[in-house]
């Protein structure tokens, strides 16, 4: 993981007294640099509430996201967003 994204997730953990230790992911939307900051600045204002993956192209041993879980969202130039996964 980028130090800018670690650095970002301590301090978050911090903030809101959750261990440093619990797993995140960091990843950005769009497969464009100009989508990954549309979609974080939706994100950032309310906008965008939801998000959808395809459960098929998941690997058997990879990790399915949970509700409630804390995710970084990156912008095209590192700025970090924080979020959680809601019902």
């Amino acid at each position: 993981m980028d130090e800018n994204i670690q650095t970002f997730w301590h301090q978050f953990c911090k903030k809101h007294k959750i261990n440093e230790n619990t797993p995140v992911e960091a990843w950005a939307f769009g497969a464009t640099r100009k989508d990954a900051d549309e979609l974080a600045s939706l994100v950032d204002k309310g906008i965008k509430t939801a998000t959808t993956s395809a459960y098929e192209l998941y690997g058997k041993d990879e990790k399915l996201p949970k509700v409630n879980e804390s995710i970084s969202i990156v912008e095209s130039a590192i700025k970090i967003r924080d979020s959680n996964i809601g019902e």
